[in-house]
């Protein structure tokens, strides 16, 4: 099963924006870090510069899945064909009740599906 299109440029445009932040959050550590030397506290320098790393490892896994994205075909569900068309029913459609009788209430089916972060999307 593959993710529509429209769903599936929603999800690179927030990765793109998210990577944008993270390389901005790194570039201003690096200024700290710097700074921090400068300053004589090397022990601050040094967690910052860890910091620099951790974020850099989460920049790398954002453009995987950017990449990820990118390369994922779209396959549309394919089109009714003769062959895989259901007759036409014979009888009254589903939901209507023969003439003097109530109409039965229609069955209510799931209409969410899962994002491709796990999350529910309608699809009415």
């Amino acid at each position: 099963m593959s993710t529509p299109p429209a769903t599936e440029q929603k999800l690179t445009e927030q990765a793109q924006t998210e990577a944008g932040e993270i390389k901005e959050e790194i570039k201003e550590t690096k200024q700290e870090a710097a700074e921090a030397r400068k300053d004589g506290d090397p022990e601050r320098a040094e967690q910052l510069e860890n910091r620099v790393k951790g974020l850099e490892t989460k920049l790398d896994t954002v453009l995987e899945k950017l990449t990820e994205l990118a390369g994922r075909p779209f396959h549309p569900a394919p089109e009714a064909t003769p062959a895989t068309e259901a007759p036409a029913p014979e009888t009254a459609p589903e939901g209507t009740a023969p003439e003097g009788e109530e109409t039965p209430p229609k069955k209510k089916g799931r209409t969410a599906s899962r994002t491709f972060f796990g999350g529910r999307v309608d699809e009415d």
